[in-house]
């Protein structure tokens, strides 16, 4: 129920603005226009998936809406309670239950037993194995009784075919026929 209180101080923080701009330049249908676009672009960000022709409308609306302004002075009059709108509506939205499903809060750190690269392989240089598939130039080979994914250096090794490791850059095993 609380959210649905925030959604409402906005809504009437948001009216008021747009009275406000319309007793002040007397016309209505470039605050119809503005508020249709927000609306617009709001459908289409959170509810429409890719940017289409609902997006491309709200922008169409709000741009006309501009220019439809008799009086350029009143957007500027209008941008200070828009900027402080924009403030609360962050402020408050952020708050919700709805918004908070959009943010990430799990981490993923080392402490916890990811890793970015594995252990350094370099104690493999050297080491004879079979190529478990054909690697042309990539595929599986086995080393030491496990399976590594592997590198030819740019030779068709076929599969069963014994194999050495000459480098490890990287991630990447690089072999030759042995």
């Amino acid at each position: 129920m609380e959210d649905y209180l925030r959604f409402s101080l906005l809504a009437v923080i948001f009216a008021l603005t747009a009275c406000g701009y319309y007793f002040y330049t007397a016309a209505l249908l470039p605050v119809v226009l503005i508020f249709a676009a927000a609306v617009l672009i709001t459908l289409e960000i959170f509810f429409i998936p890719g940017f289409g022709i609902i997006g491309i409308t709200g922008f169409c609306a709000g741009a006309y809406g501009v220019y439809l302004n008799p009086r350029p002075d009143a957007i500027l009059l209008a941008l200070v309670p828009a900027l402080f709108l924009a403030f609360l509506m962050v402020k408050t939205l952020s708050q919700t239950q709805l918004f908070k499903s959009f943010i990430l809060t799990s981490t993923i750190s080392a402490d916890k037993g990811y890793k970015a690269t594995s252990d350094s392989a370099d104690w493999i240089v050297g080491k004879k194995g079979a190529a478990v598939t054909d690697l042309n130039p990539s595929g599986k080979a086995e080393i030491e009784g496990k399976r590594y994914s592997v590198v030819s250096d740019g030779q068709f090794i076929s599969s069963g075919s014994e194999i050495r490791v000459v480098s490890n850059e990287g991630n990447v095993l690089v072999v030759v026929r042995a």
